[in-house]
C-alpha cells in the first residue's frame, strides 16, 4: 500500500491543502498484492488525508516503480473532472488498463516483450497499422506488410484466449 499525490486545479471537490506536498491535491491510496505485483485497488481521498491513513502498513521499492506505470505511462493522475466520483471513476479505469496490461505481459512470458515498459508495450503492440474484419464465424487482423512483431502479437493473443477460456 501506498499513497501518492495528484495535484488538483480550480475548484475541484474534496480537493484539500496537503502540508507536506505544498499544494491543493487528491491523495489516491493504490494497495498492490506483493507477491505477484497485481494491482488490487486504489482508492481516491481527499488531498488532506495522511499518507497512512486507513491503511495497516506501506511498503516500499516495487509499489513505487508500479505506481510510477499507474500514474506516469497510463496517466492515472489526469482527474480533471469537478465532481470527486467522477474522478473515482476515473481512477477505476486506469486501473482496469493497467489491469489489461499486466494480463498481456503475463501473455508474454517467456518473449523479449515480457520486461517492456508500457510505452514500449503500446508503441510494438498496440499502436499498429491494420484492419479489423469481423465476420458471424471470425475475427481477421490484416496488419500493414512491414509489420514486424506480427508473431509476438499472434502468440499473446492465443494465451489470452486460452487464459479466458
Amino acid at each position: 500500500m501506498d499513497g501518492t499525490d495528484d495535484p488538483t486545479h480550480g475548484n475541484q471537490q474534496m480537493t484539500f491543502f496537503h502540508g507536506y506536498y505544498d499544494q491543493y491535491m487528491y491523495h489516491p491510496l493504490v494497495i498492490y498484492d506483493a507477491d505477484n505485483v497485481d494491482l488490487v485497488t486504489a482508492t481516491l481521498r481527499p488531498g488532506n488525508k495522511h499518507a497512512s491513513y486507513g491503511t495497516l502498513t506501506l511498503r516500499g521499492g516495487t509499489c513505487e516503480v508500479r505506481i510510477d506505470e499507474l500514474k506516469n505511462r497510463l496517466k492515472a493522475d489526469r482527474l480533471s473532472c469537478h465532481r470527486f466520483l467522477a474522478n473515482q471513476f476515473r481512477l477505476f479505469l486506469h486501473m482496469a488498463a493497467y489491469w489489461l496490461i499486466q494480463r498481456l505481459r503475463q501473455a508474454l512470458q517467456n518473449t523479449e516483450f515480457a520486461s517492456f515498459q508500457i510505452q514500449q508495450l503500446r508503441l510494438k503492440l498496440m499502436k499498429i497499422g491494420g484492419q479489423v474484419l469481423q465476420t458471424a464465424r471470425r475475427v481477421w487482423f490484416r496488419w500493414v506488410s512491414g509489420y514486424p512483431w506480427k508473431d509476438i502479437f499472434v502468440l499473446a493473443y492465443h494465451r489470452l484466449v486460452v487464459d479466458s477460456s
